[in-house]
């Protein structure tokens, strides 16, 4: 399996094989690299193929995450579910990878450029926090808690 700690988490992991240990290792895998585990228990949803559509499945994938950077939306037992139900989790995938690519090539491109609010040093933390819901920053807010060397 591919060290996950080696760049960033894709949007969409397929995971399938006969072993039912190899599969739950994988998932929680990407589960340990994809979530913060102080946020875990709000970013993550499970569902069984069997009993949900797929536009279920769509709208937790939509939903943002909560005081984190990203949700994981796990489905077991795709198989299970039916033809209708596959169409729009399949639409909702490829318009995502789509997405991702025309915007990394308009960032590479320098068509799109963002913004990051850089703090200096761990005791703007407080601070900085309050600002976010006060509306305060432009970007990204970040906390530089050392200079690269």
């Amino acid at each position: 399996m591919t060290d996950l700690s080696l760049s960033p988490p894709a949007p969409v992991y397929l995971v399938h094989g006969e072993e039912a240990m190899l599969r739950a290792e994988a998932v929680a895998a990407i589960r340990q690299a994809v979530l913060d585990e102080g946020m875990a228990d709000f970013n993550l949803e499970r569902f069984d193929g069997g009993q949900c559509g797929g536009a279920d499945v769509v709208a937790a994938a939509q939903m943002l995450p909560v005081m984190a950077e990203r949700r994981l939306v796990v489905v077991r037992f795709v198989e299970r579910m039916k033809a209708e139900d596959l169409a729009p989790l399949a639409a909702q995938v490829r318009e995502l990878l789509e997405a991702r690519a025309a915007l990394a090539q308009w960032v590479r491109g320098g068509s799109l450029r963002y913004r990051e609010d850089i703090l200096e040093g761990i005791d703007q933390a407080p601070g900085a926090i309050a600002g976010l819901y006060r509306g305060e920053n432009l970007g990204k807010r970040l906390i530089r808690l050392a200079q690269d060397q």
